[in-house]
């Protein structure tokens, strides 16, 4: 019975690394009413990197790196946005485990502000 339960483990870690994989899963969704206008939405790359660029915030793969640091696992989605003129970046990630958990991290500095499963 162990053996099925493991099985069963293993195909849901394969799927959600397959889902990952055949997605490209960085759908980053960007609302920042400060620099682009109320409630305009723009793509992610476009906002993060002006931002990044400018010095505003740090770049998404180094706060993915910390990310990281703080929750091992494949990332599934990264969202970025600011709240109250503050810049976050939501982070979803899946663990070995198949354990789905979402980090909010300050875009500015990478310090973690939040982490539930």
């Amino acid at each position: 019975m162990m053996k099925g339960h493991n099985s069963y483990l293993l195909r849901g870690t394969l799927l959600a690394a397959a889902v990952t994989a055949a997605v490209g899963i960085m759908a980053v969704t960007a609302t920042a009413s400060d620099d682009y206008g109320e409630g305009t939405r723009r793509d992610d790359h476009h906002a993060a990197r002006e931002l990044a660029a400018n010095g505003r915030i740090l770049p998404l793969r180094q706060v993915l790196d910390m990310a990281e640091g703080h929750q091992p696992g494949r990332v599934l989605e990264a969202e970025f946005e600011e709240d109250d003129g503050r810049y976050i970046y939501e982070i979803e990630m899946v663990d070995d485990k198949g354990m789905v958990w979402e980090l909010e991290m300050d875009a500015m500095d990478g310090t973690l502000l939040k982490k539930e499963h």
